[in-house]
């Protein structure tokens, strides 16, 4: 028996296909080894993020203010400006209201609000030239201030313009292209007495409510000729 046992074949073990370090689970190996391959990824792409260059933003497009349009924006608001009650739209506040009817993307927490007097005569659709615009108007006794927001015309090409500033007709005009929209401040009294300085601080107030304070501190192109009743005019670039 002993001789039998001897005698008969021993079995061949399979040899391995891989290494003994690998373990007797090569499939556990493999996944815990694709989890490490993964997070030094991730790891990688959080440092490439953190360290490494950053993208150049886009460059914005640059475009002079087209100065023709102010003609049309005079010429309503001295139209509205007669008007006994400029709520063409039902609501109290400027900024919801700009918003409704341009609609304008709003920065956060963002106000239009005019101190030293003036109080809100409302706000509606009305036409500068062939476009409708929102405008909101602002009256303190005989003086009156309009904000328009209207598309800005095919030639602007959703460029951004300068603040051009000027003194038309006894009118002082604050207005900007950005976005593909245009803005204007507009003010006016009977004996002249609306300026500049009077309507800068409600044009910077749209500038920030449109997120478009980067209007100013960039040379802009050549602007149009204004018109030639332009008097005091100017194009600073603050």
């Amino acid at each position: 028996m002993g001789a039998a046992m001897a005698a008969a074949p021993v079995e061949a073990r399979a040899p391995r296909r891989w290494p003994n370090w690998i373990g007797a689970t090569p499939l556990k190996f493999a996944a815990a080894a694709a989890v490490c391959f993964i997070a030094v990824g991730v790891a990688g792409m959080q440092a490439w993020d953190t360290f490494g260059p950053q993208p150049t933003p886009p460059r914005v497009q640059r475009v002079s203010f087209p100065v023709s349009m102010t003609a049309g924006m005079i010429r309503t608001h001295d139209n509205c400006a007669k008007l006994t009650d400029h709520h063409l739209v039902a609501g109290n506040d400027p900024t919801t209201l700009l918003a409704q009817l341009s609609h304008a993307a709003l920065a956060p927490q963002a106000a239009i609000n005019l101190s030293g007097g003036w109080r809100f005569k409302g706000a509606g659709l009305c036409a500068v030239g062939d476009t409708q615009a929102a405008h909101l108007m602002f009256a303190r006794d005989k003086d009156t201030i309009s904000i328009f927001s209207l598309t800005a015309p095919r030639s602007c090409r959703h460029g951004t313009s300068s603040v051009y500033r000027a003194v038309v007709d006894g009118h002082a005009i604050a207005a900007f292209v950005y976005g593909g929209s245009m803005y204007g401040v507009i003010g006016s009294s009977p004996n002249n007495e609306v300026t500049l300085d009077d309507i800068e601080p409600l044009a910077a107030q749209v500038e920030n409510c449109v997120g478009a304070s980067g209007c100013e501190g960039v040379e802009p192109g050549p602007f149009t000729a204004a018109p030639s009743s332009t008097t005091n005019s100017s194009t600073t670039v603050q």
